[in-house]
């Protein structure tokens, strides 16, 4: 991201609810988005994902498990949140810690703000 120039960049998953809720929720509270916020767009995306009808069918027939329920989704974020902010400080301290600079930090958040 920080190295995209003026381009648009494009992350994601296989699901849009692991690796990229992950990747949002850093970038979102680098934007100095509400922690609230942030926890209800995580939700949207299983609320999404809840409607599709592929997703019924595969439910219904076994070839999947049902997701967890907003208050467990909720929970675990929560706990990646919290773990985070006692162990980092803040999400600029991780994103520094796993090897960022505060330049690439400061283009990242100049993309996003």
């Amino acid at each position: 991201i920080s190295q995209s120039g003026e381009k648009t960049v494009l992350f994601h998953c296989f699901a849009g609810r692991d690796r990229t809720a992950l990747v949002s929720l850093i970038i979102l509270y680098l934007a100095e988005v509400n922690e609230e916020d942030i926890i209800n767009d995580y939700l949207k995306t299983f609320e999404n994902i809840r409607n599709l009808d592929s997703y019924k069918n595969k439910v219904k027939s076994g070839k999947e498990k049902p997701l967890p329920l907003d208050i467990e989704l909720k929970k675990e974020l929560k706990k990646v949140i919290f773990y985070i902010k006692e162990k980092y400080g803040s999400f600029e301290k991780y994103l520094l810690d796993c090897g960022l600079d505060i330049l690439e930090i400061k283009k990242i958040k100049g993309k996003i703000v």
